[in-house]
């Protein structure tokens, strides 16, 4: 998707699924790989927080996680590094909440 802007979606052509995209030019900073936890794990994704704005899961190089906000729409902010406790020692160790009452 590099000719869309961050926050741009489009429909996954086999499933139909809305993706979208959260990178920009200015975030991630550079690093040879980002990625995000294995989909069979929780959910990495939260709901709505504030207005549209989402937290998502990603993993930098295969080490540090962090918590990003996600607009759709407008793209990422808020870069968020886990550390102690709060950081995932392994994949599908870390989840976000599903329930509308406690998003």
């Amino acid at each position: 998707m590099p000719s869309q802007a961050a926050g741009s979606t489009y429909l996954d052509p086999t499933t139909g699924v809305k993706v979208y995209k959260v990178t920009s030019a200015t975030f991630p900073t550079s690093a040879s790989s980002w990625g995000h936890d294995y989909s069979e794990g929780g959910d990495e994704v939260s709901l709505p927080y504030d207005g549209n704005t989402r937290a998502v899961l990603v993993r930098q190089n295969a080490g540090a996680w962090w918590l990003v906000d996600l607009t759709p729409g407008v793209g990422v902010s808020n870069p968020r590094g886990l550390t102690g406790s709060l950081s995932p020692f392994m994949d599908i160790a870390f989840d976000v909440s599903n329930k509308p009452a406690t998003p």
